[in-house]
């Protein structure tokens, strides 16, 4: 019996349509997110938008979705794109002017306020692929508008579609 490898079609609908992850139970997860390999994830916010897609993989061998999720979970800004994007356009314009002089004088972590937000605010849904090309591939479909969601707020392609 031979297997029929998943269409694309097949793979971004599940990045639409799969079980929906939240960021608050990150750590109940490490059994189903694999830890190598190559995939892609969709991120979403509690309204249903597309937020984000994202890309993990390149070494099949290294450091895979469950890797890159945790990152995004931890809410550090420091090496985290995803995590910066949420402190510049979700967490900032709520901030009061305490909150900010509070940061400022290290009473505050803006690191926390960023996990906060994502785990009270961000789901995710993700697909392993047979390898990096074809996530490559996935991503930038996703990223060029190909789900009915449109494109991802925070990082569509810059490319048209």
């Amino acid at each position: 019996m031979t297997l029929r490898p998943v269409s694309d079609d097949a793979l971004i609908d599940q990045l639409e349509n799969g079980p929906l992850h939240r960021f608050a139970d990150y750590a109940t997860l490490t059994d189903v997110i694999p830890g190598s390999g190559a995939g892609v994830y969709t991120i979403w916010d509690d309204a249903g938008g597309l937020v984000y897609a994202g890309i993990a993989g390149r070494n099949p061998a290294g450091k895979g979705l469950a890797s890159r999720l945790r990152s995004h979970a931890n809410g550090r800004r420091s090496g985290d794109q995803f995590c910066v994007y949420v402190a510049d356009h979700y967490v900032l314009p709520e901030l009061s002017r305490q909150q900010v002089e509070d940061i400022r004088d290290s009473r505050l972590s803006m690191d926390a306020l960023v996990r906060a937000k994502i785990h009270a605010d961000f789901g995710f849904r993700f697909i392993v692929v047979d390898d990096y090309r074809a996530a490559i591939r996935v991503e930038n479909a996703v990223k060029g508008g190909r789900l009915r969601a449109g494109r991802p707020r925070l990082n569509p392609s810059r490319a048209s579609s």
